[in-house]
């Protein structure tokens, strides 16, 4: 087992003989009945446990201890052996192992679904939430990230029948394969999968969308039966108010068609409820929301609060909708301002030299420069400007100043004869550098998509972008330092501009997502061109300059000194060096370029640095090496990390590391850590955000979309990595006011927009879930075990109620009185009240709600001077 996540066996090649009992007969491992085998068990199960033989000559039963000897091959990822030699039957009649229990989440990425390949487990109470397709694989959930369920011990002219969206499986036992980059339980036969309880079920699609366009959303429902006798329905969704304008609802054709429906969204909460004389039946579209894309950005469409009669309904499955930038959006080309840029920014502290190079006449002068973030603009004073040459450039010197908020800024400059440009996510403030950090290594996303020209779909299809989405959303929870990105942004960067497609700007507009550096380099897709598209030999690299920089590059003489976009930066004692790399397909200035990357000029330009930075720790980041020219020991390269192949390569064992980091694209959404503590770096195995981006997921509670006093974040971390530098930003009404956090540290508050925006670090364990408060009127206080919890809820009974109820409650001192507030879900105060009689210890007190109150979900809060305790509360009418 290699842990650096190909998963190749160590004994691959070799002829082994191995025992064990037999836990699945005809798995067919091809799309032919001749394409088969059988799995075994160690007796005990477990994970690691399982292996399948590729055979057709030897057919032992279910429960057969058999002992094997063959070659070990690894077939598209899925160690096996085949050329089998020998099988000898021990005994027959033995018990199966017991399947293992695991959650459907780890089977989302190879780090932890690698150990349970082969392996005969189990899933409970999963939903399901992807319904077969033409292959009749289905995905099912059981609350920690959805898993594929799949048939391959049924042949290939098997469908499954019935199975629905929102259905619940009480068990699924099977047996998992890894195909096409995804793990997935294999029933043995129909008995292996055990349904559970059908109830109502509501689900909205994952959908994408352009920018500036409509979309309808359709509200699934799936089993309403007459039996239920529902006539009305109400619930709460809750959605990105900056990225989606609620227009309407549709309801011609669906399930609500005979009945009223009365709809109202406020502050990106959509609040709907249905009544009719008639009485609810089937399954179908319950009903359609219309939105404008007002936005770029990915917003999760999230239920709550959802009632049928009088039934509250938690069978819900939750979507979101992805707005893309249009393709006809130039981007922002360079001008003045090439460095520090977007894809090449600086990492400074207030009081240091930040050097910036710009392009102007050599007799400009009164040279200013700002840093931007949202409405701040503050004055970042020049105090020297020169004029360098090889190539012509000026150079401005300047001091970082005191910032009010440490954030990614963008840089402004101007100077006489009207020049001024801007760029975005240049400047990166921070208080001080970290001994202990971690940065993100990331690479090939061949955005937009996979598709090549003229293939159909090359200017239409995004999916690309949603993989590279999924990444950069656990990016910035996790918060790293910055982010490497090793070329391949583009999928053809010689096509920018060609039949009105842009991904040049696209690419760019997304990279401003980034809420930490990203540090980027070319690759051959980016730079490369290709010799078969219209546009002509050198589009590519030309592109590239106008866009990531430098124009001073596109010069013919073979002794200017600069022909390729190579660069480094220093943070603490350690040179991170970013090469650009290339396949020069359409041969553009091959006297320059050659055939491939690396240049002459290009290894001495490498050399040269390295030796600027003796004792430094060096770190390169490039593509890929196409002629096998560097030699990390004898360069005194401590890491190199690099792409191309889509597939992780070298060992996180072996120094000086060499490796290689699976693609962003082709649904691998994959990203590597590496993790520098005192100087020490320590890479770890590839991890990855996940088929649907459940791996590292956080919902906040009520949204956090500034309207709520109090809002709870709920993060779930299915990796298997720590990570102590997670930042969520909390979105909270515009107040002056103070901020009690539990579960993180308040690092930050930002008053000078339209709301505050509360920063928290947290400290996330490996597979593990957090939950972090943010309530404002208190006493900035960071540390959970520092807030004086002296009340607390022990009960509240019953629940769900009717009208009135009960609280047992513990206090450690007497209180004269204390206020028992209601909440909906939008944190809406909408009940108060004033309880008196608690003394210290054990109290049981009583509350009646208002008849006006309707069904659904409340929060129960007793609030005291520094001490705001919350209960869930479901309200039955």
């Amino acid at each position: 087992y290699n842990p650096e996540g190909g998963g190749d066996s160590p004994y691959l090649d070799q002829i082994v003989t191995v025992q064990g009992i037999v836990s699945g007969v005809t798995y067919y491992s091809g799309s032919g009945y001749n394409n088969y085998g059988f799995f075994i068990s160690d007796p005990t199960g477990g994970p690691w446990s399982g292996l399948f033989i590729y055979n057709q000559t030897y057919h032992p039963a279910l429960g057969d201890l058999v002992r094997v000897t063959g070659t070990v091959k690894e077939y598209y990822g899925l160690t096996e052996i085949s050329q089998v030699s020998s099988l000898l039957v021990l005994s027959q009649g033995n018990p199966l192992p017991a399947p293992t229990e695991i959650n459907t989440g780890s089977l989302n990425n190879f780090s932890s679904g690698e150990q349970w390949e082969s392996v005969l487990v189990k899933v409970v109470n999963a939903t399901v939430t992807v319904e077969p397709n033409s292959y009749q694989e289905f995905y099912v959930d059981d609350g920690s990230g959805q898993c594929q369920i799949d048939n391959q011990f049924f042949g290939s002219n098997h469908s499954w029948n019935n199975i629905t969206l929102g259905q619940v499986y009480s068990e699924i036992i099977g047996i998992v394969d890894y195909s096409y980059s995804y793990y997935a339980i294999n029933p043995r036969s129909e008995t292996d999968m055990i349904s559970g309880a059908n109830t109502v079920t509501l689900a909205i699609p994952h959908q994408s969308v352009g920018l500036h366009s409509s979309v309808s959303v359709p509200i699934n429902a799936y089993r309403i039966e007459t039996s239920q006798n529902y006539q009305s329905y109400s619930f709460h969704i809750s959605f990105n108010p900056h990225i989606l304008n609620y227009e309407s609802i549709n309801t011609a054709g669906t399930l609500s068609q005979a009945g009223n429906v009365i709809a109202s969204a406020e502050s990106g909460v959509l609040s709907v409820s249905y009544q009719s004389n008639s009485i609810l039946n089937g399954q179908g579209i319950l009903l359609k929301l219309n939105f404008y894309a007002a936005n770029t950005g990915t917003t999760a469409l999230t239920f709550s609060d959802v009632i049928f009669g009088a039934d509250v309904i938690q069978s819900c499955i939750n979507g979101s909708v992805t707005v893309n930038s249009s393709y006809n959006s130039p981007g922002d080309t360079l001008t003045v301002i090439q460095r520090p840029l977007l894809n090449i920014p600086e990492i400074v502290v207030p009081g240091e030299t930040l050097k910036i190079t710009c392009l102007a006449p050599q007799n400009t002068s009164n040279w200013n420069a700002w840093l931007r973030h949202n409405n701040k603009r503050l004055n970042l004073p020049v105090t020297n400007s020169q004029w360098l040459t090889l190539p012509n450039r000026w150079e401005l010197t300047t001091t970082v100043p005191s910032v009010p908020v440490y954030e990614l800024y963008d840089l402004e400059v101007s100077a006489s004869g009207g020049i001024s440009d801007i760029t975005a996510n240049a400047v990166q403030v921070i208080p001080s550098r970290k001994n202990n950090y971690y940065f993100v290594h990331i690479t090939d996303s061949h955005m937009p998509n996979r598709l090549y020209y003229p293939n159909a779909g090359f200017d239409a299809d995004s999916t690309a972008v949603e993989d590279f989405r999924a990444v950069m959303d656990d990016i910035n929870i996790i918060h790293p330092e910055f982010v490497l990105f090793t070329g391949d942004l583009i999928n053809e960067g010689e096509l920018e501009g060609f039949a009105n497609q842009y991904w040049f700007g696209w690419t760019q507009k997304l990279l401003t997502e980034f809420e930490v550096p990203v540090y980027v380099t070319a690759g051959n897709h980016d730079i490369g061109g290709w010799n078969q598209t219209p546009p002509p030999a050198g589009s590519a690299r030309k592109n590239w300059w106008k866009y990531f920089g430098w124009s001073w590059l596109n010069n013919e003489d073979l002794s200017f000194p600069y022909h390729t976009q190579d660069y480094y930066f220093t943070y603490n004692n350690a040179v991170f060096i970013g090469l650009e790399s290339y396949d020069n397909y359409d041969y553009w200035r091959p006297a320059i370029y050659g055939e491939t990357s690396y240049t002459d000029q290009q290894i001495a330009w490498l050399n040269n640095t390295l030796s600027l930075f003796p004792n430094y720790k060096k770190v390169l980041f490039h593509h890929y090496d196409f002629k096998e020219q560097l030699f990390l020991s004898s360069l005194g390269i401590d890491l190199s990390l690099w792409g191309h192949i889509h597939s992780n390569n070298g060992s996180i064992y072996t120094y000086p590391y060499n490796l290689a980091t699976r693609s962003v694209c082709d649904g691998n959404r994959a990203y590597r850590v590496i993790r520098v503590n005192n100087e020490q770096l320590t890479p770890y195995a590839t991890i990855y955000a996940g088929a649907t981006g459940n791996n590292l997921s956080v919902q906040f509670y009520p949204s956090n979309y500034g309207v709520a006093d109090s809002v709870k974040a709920i993060i779930i971390n299915n990796q298997p990595l720590a990570f102590e530098n997670a930042q969520l930003k909390f979105i909270m009404p515009q107040r002056d006011t103070g901020y009690n956090v539990s579960g993180g540290t308040l690092t930050q508050v930002d008053k000078s927009g339209n709301y505050n925006i509360c920063y928290v670090r947290v400290s996330l364990s490996a597979n593990s879930t957090s939950t972090v408060t943010v309530t404002e009127n208190g006493v900035e206080i960071s540390d959970p075990v520092q807030v004086p919890v002296v009340f607390t809820i022990k009960s509240v009974y019953p629940n769900p109620l009717v009208k009135q109820g009960n609280l047992q409650v513990i206090s450690d001192k007497t209180f004269p009185e204390l206020h028992l507030q209601l909440f909906n879900l939008r944190g809406q105060l909408i009940y108060q009240e004033c309880l008196k009689g608690i003394s210290q210890g054990e109290s049981h007190l009583s509350f009646t709600l208002p008849d006006s109150l309707a069904s659904g979900i409340y929060f129960l809060r007793f609030r005291e001077d520094k001490t705001q305790i919350h209960k869930i509360l479901i309200l039955q009418r």
